[in-house]
C-alpha cells in the first residue's frame, strides 16, 4: 500500500495517507460503477457468439475502464493527476453509453435493457463530473476530505476545524 503524505496541510491532517482518504470502494460513484459491470458482463454473456470478441468486448472493457480509472485516480498523490483519470472515467461513461446504444439498435439489447443500463452509465457520468468538480475546487477545503454524503448528491466536505482558519493554513502550498 502506497503512503503519500499530504503535504502543506494542517499538521494533524499530514499523517493520513491518500489511499486512506480515498477509500474506493467507499464512493458511490465507485460503488455504482462496479454494479454496472456486473451488470453489462451479465448482459453482454447474451449476446450473439459472433460479438464476443466485437462488440461484446469492446462494452467491457469500456465499463471496466470507468471503475478502474476511478481507482487508478485515486491512488495518485495529485489532485489534478486524480481528476486526469476521472476524465478518463468521464470518457469511457460516455463510450460505454454510446455502446450500448448500437447494442440496442442491432437488437443485442432490449429496449428495457438499454434503458436501465443507460440510466446506470449517466448516473454514473454525472458523479464522476461531480467529483471532478470536487477534486479541482479551488474552496478552503481539500479535494481529499470530500466524501459521498450518502443522500442522493455526490459530496459534500468535512467540517473546517478551527486551526484551518488560521494564517498558517491559508499559507498552505496547493497541489
Amino acid at each position: 500500500m502506497r503512503h503519500a503524505r499530504a503535504k502543506g496541510f494542517h499538521p494533524s491532517l499530514e499523517s493520513v495517507t491518500f489511499v486512506d482518504m480515498r477509500d474506493i470502494q467507499k464512493l458511490e460513484v465507485w460503488q455504482q460503477a462496479h454494479q454496472l459491470v456486473l451488470d453489462v458482463f451479465a448482459d453482454t454473456d447474451r449476446f450473439p457468439s459472433r460479438e464476443q470478441f466485437g462488440l461484446a468486448d469492446q462494452l467491457r472493457r469500456a465499463v471496466v475502464s470507468v471503475a478502474s480509472n476511478l481507482a487508478e485516480g485515486a491512488a495518485r498523490a495529485s489532485r489534478k493527476d486524480y481528476a486526469r483519470f476521472v476524465d478518463i472515467a468521464i470518457g469511457s461513461a460516455n463510450e460505454a453509453a454510446y455502446q450500448l446504444l448500437i447494442a440496442r439498435d442491432l437488437g443485442m439489447l432490449n429496449s428495457d435493457v438499454h434503458a436501465v443500463r443507460s440510466d446506470q452509465a449517466e448516473a454514473v457520468r454525472r458523479k464522476l463530473a461531480n467529483l471532478r468538480r470536487a477534486i479541482l475546487s479551488d474552496n478552503r477545503h481539500d479535494a481529499r476530505r470530500t466524501t459521498h454524503d450518502g443522500a442522493g448528491g455526490a459530496y459534500r466536505s468535512y467540517p473546517r476545524t478551527a486551526h484551518a482558519s488560521s494564517s498558517r493554513a491559508s499559507s498552505r502550498t496547493r497541489m
